[in-house]
């Protein structure tokens, strides 16, 4: 199913920044398309810095470790973590991320009526574009 999907464009908001010091920059994502189908625990994100030697593939890992240490806060009465209606920076403290321990930063993004909604759209790609077969076939 996830094939017949590729290449649709599908409305994004994003819920948060967060950074990993010196690391990673991410920005969390939420599916504003109900027909997009996820699975559960799925964070969909867009890797916007990756420092050497962190690979942009510890982004997922990133967002689960700040949800389990509740920092990834969702919209008050969300589902993500600890809900919140504040405007702070929330930081947890010696996180261990790609075998390193550093801090990380979290920042919720809107909406309230003080904020401006970042709404993006976005494409589904396969990561197997372009190549022969995907590993394991």
């Amino acid at each position: 199913r996830s094939f017949e999907l590729e290449g649709q464009k599908w409305a994004l908001r994003v819920t948060h920044l967060v950074y990993a010091d010196g690391a990673l920059l991410v920005a969390a994502l939420e599916v504003q398309d109900a027909g997009l189908p996820m699975e559960p625990a799925c964070f969909p994100h867009a890797t916007l810095v990756a420092r050497k030697p962190f690979p942009p593939g510890l982004a997922t890992k990133l967002l689960r470790l700040s949800a389990e240490v509740g920092i990834l806060r969702g919209p008050p009465g969300g589902d993500v973590g600890v809900a919140s209606d504040t405007d702070e920076i929330l930081v947890a403290r010696q996180v261990r991320l790609g075998g390193r321990v550093l801090d990380v930063y979290a920042q919720r993004l809107g909406p309230s009526q003080d904020d401006v909604e970042l709404l993006l759209e976005g494409r589904l790609e396969s990561f197997w574009a372009g190549a022969q077969s995907p590993p394991g076939s």
